[in-house]
């Protein structure tokens, strides 16, 4: 059998691996224990010609390969924040991250497009703590019995984490036993963003943790089991694997109306509901109110009964439509038609 490869928009790396590259790997190992022979790739899909075919996290634009006629069926997993021009897609089938993005696929004209299938999650390694390991992740957190807000992402203007510093401000000014705990790639952002600096204007003091050291999968998921809460107000996300991971950790995510994370979340109870929308380069984007999900973080803080039901209610959710097997034989689907 030749071997199905898979393909990173964003280079591979030892340290500091891309989310890309962290699900293609989960695919991969799970993948061989099966018998199935897989090889990975970066952007210029090395080892394409040698592939029974091959599966492209990314952009069209991040893979050279798609220039050329190709020689071996081709699934580009995509995420789209608006129309793609169809031309990026023709020598591919394109797999469609959310529903969102199947949408934007459609109205494009793309001509190739197979079923949803969302990004995968370990959820029997990403799972609700029991009350021991919740204890101990909290204590290791030096969280003792303070609500305890978080938020996980690599740090770009689009994550807009100046907007969750800024609810959690509100938050705080009330709820001063409050901690916001943000665990992140870098302190200031390509564009500017300094999470210190703006930390120290809101006066947050120690109220604010920041972390930038890499976490591997067990010091991601003793933070989720050591959280209250995860907020995501990203203004666009192609999918948001932070907040599925938490979600399937049973931890209850705050979040928008915004592409990705609102389109997993089952509830709404802690979806803000009045962002505002504006349109940038074909694209839309939402600006969540600092307001809007401060109050909501308040209303959260409050009712532990209502984190323990959304939690829940998350758990379910992931379980269901994101749980590695299910992925995996999506993937069966389309790779073997008649197999799924």
């Amino acid at each position: 059998m030749k071997p199905l490869l898979l393909a990173s928009g964003l280079p591979l790396r030892r340290e500091r691996p891309s989310s890309f590259q962290r699900q293609l790997e989960l695919l991969a190992r799970a993948w061989r224990a099966s018998g199935r022979p897989v090889r990975l790739a970066g952007p210029r899909a090395e080892g394409l010609a040698a592939a029974g075919a091959a599966i492209l996290l990314g952009y069209p634009d991040q893979f050279p390969a798609l220039s050329d006629p190709p020689t071996v069926p081709l699934y580009l997993w995509a995420q789209c924040s608006r129309p793609p021009d169809p031309r990026g897609f023709e020598e591919v089938t394109a797999v469609p991250l959310t529903p969102a993005t199947q949408v934007f696929l459609r109205r494009a004209g793309v001509r190739r497009i197979g079923p949803v299938i969302p990004h995968a999650v370990d959820t029997a390694f990403f799972r609700p703590p029991d009350a021991g390991q919740r204890a101990r992740a909290r204590r290791a957190l030096g969280l003792g019995k303070r609500f305890a807000v978080g938020a996980v992402a690599s740090h770009t203007y689009r994550k807009r984490f100046d907007l969750v510093l800024r609810a959690f401000a509100l938050l705080a000014a009330g709820l001063p036993e409050a901690v916001l705990l943000l665990h992140t790639d870098r302190a200031v952002s390509a564009e500017g963003t300094d999470l210190g600096r703006l930390a120290g204007a809101l006066g947050l003091g120690e109220g604010f943790r920041l972390s930038t050291r890499e976490l591997p999968a067990a010091g991601l998921r003793r933070l989720y089991w050591g959280l209250d809460v995860l907020v995501s107000l990203s203004e666009w996300e192609g999918f948001g694997l932070p907040a599925a991971e938490a979600l399937a950790c049973g931890l209850p995510v705050l979040t928008h109306g915004v592409q990705g994370p609102a389109e997993l979340v089952p509830y709404r109870e802690l979806v803000a509901g009045d962002s505002t929308a504006r349109e940038e380069g074909g694209s839309l984007l939402l600006e969540a109110r600092p307001e809007t999900a401060a109050a909501l973080l308040a209303r959260a803080a409050r009712e532990e009964d209502l984190r323990r039901r959304l939690g829940a209610a998350g758990r379910q959710a992931v379980e269901k439509a994101c749980a590695l097997p299910r992925v995996l034989a999506g993937w069966e689907g389309v790779l073997t038609p008649g197999t799924e």
